[in-house]
C-alpha cells in the first residue's frame, strides 16, 4: 500500500484499491492518479489532426505525448493523455461511463486533480482544475466498476449546482466537499 507522495497535503495513490485500503481506518482522503481502462477497441490505430495514435498502445507521435511519455506518469494515467489520444478514445474505444465522463471532461476543459471519498454509500471523484480562483468543482458519482456514473458540477462561491441538477445527498457532498478544499488550503 504505497503512496507515490503527497499533493496539497494528501497522499497520492496510483491504486485505487491502495488508497482506500489505506484510508479505511483513517478517514481521509487522497489524491487518485486516475488511469483509463479501455474495454474494446473499435479501431486500432489512427491519425487525427496530422499525428498518429496508436489506441491499444495508448500512444501517440505527438510532442505533447512524447514529453509526458517519460517516467512522470503510469502507463494509462490519465494525466500523460494528449489531446490527440482523448479524442480518439471518445470517438473510438469502448469505455465504462466513468472513464468517458472523466476524458470527455478532460478534453473539453483540461486535467483535473481528484479527491475520491466515500459519503454514506456513494463513491465520489472531486475533480479539481486548481486551487486558484477555484470556481466549478465536477463531482463524479459511480459504482465500483465505474459502468454507472454521473457528473453534476458545483459553483463553490455561489453555493448551487449547475443548471439546478442535484445529485442525491447534496447536502452531505457539499459539506464533505467544502470541508476538503478547507482542509487543503489550510495546508
Amino acid at each position: 500500500m504505497q503512496h507515490t507522495g503527497f499533493k496539497d497535503g494528501l497522499r497520492v495513490f496510483d491504486s485505487l484499491r491502495s488508497g482506500v485500503e489505506y484510508t479505511l481506518n483513517r478517514k481521509e482522503s487522497f489524491y487518485f492518479n486516475y488511469r483509463v481502462t479501455p474495454l474494446n477497441f473499435r479501431k486500432r490505430s489512427i491519425r487525427v489532426f496530422d499525428q498518429f495514435v496508436d489506441l491499444p498502445g495508448l500512444s501517440c507521435s505527438c510532442t505533447d505525448f512524447k514529453i509526458n511519455d517519460g517516467f512522470l506518469f503510469p502507463k494509462n494515467s490519465l494525466s500523460k493523455m494528449c489531446k490527440h489520444l482523448l479524442k480518439s478514445l471518445l470517438q473510438f474505444a469502448d469505455l465504462s461511463r466513468l472513464d468517458f465522463l472523466i476524458i470527455e471532461q478532460t478534453f473539453k476543459f483540461g486535467f483535473e486533480k481528484y479527491i475520491k471519498e466515500e459519503i454514506g454509500n456513494t463513491k465520489v471523484l472531486f475533480g479539481i482544475t486548481g486551487l486558484n480562483e477555484l470556481r466549478w468543482v465536477n463531482v463524479y458519482l459511480y459504482s465500483i466498476q465505474g459502468e454507472n456514473a454521473n457528473r453534476f458540477s458545483y459553483n463553490i462561491p455561489e453555493n448551487r449546482w449547475a443548471f439546478g441538477g442535484k445529485p442525491d445527498n447534496a447536502e452531505l457532498i457539499e459539506k464533505c466537499l467544502k470541508y476538503r478544499l478547507n482542509k487543503i488550503a489550510t495546508v
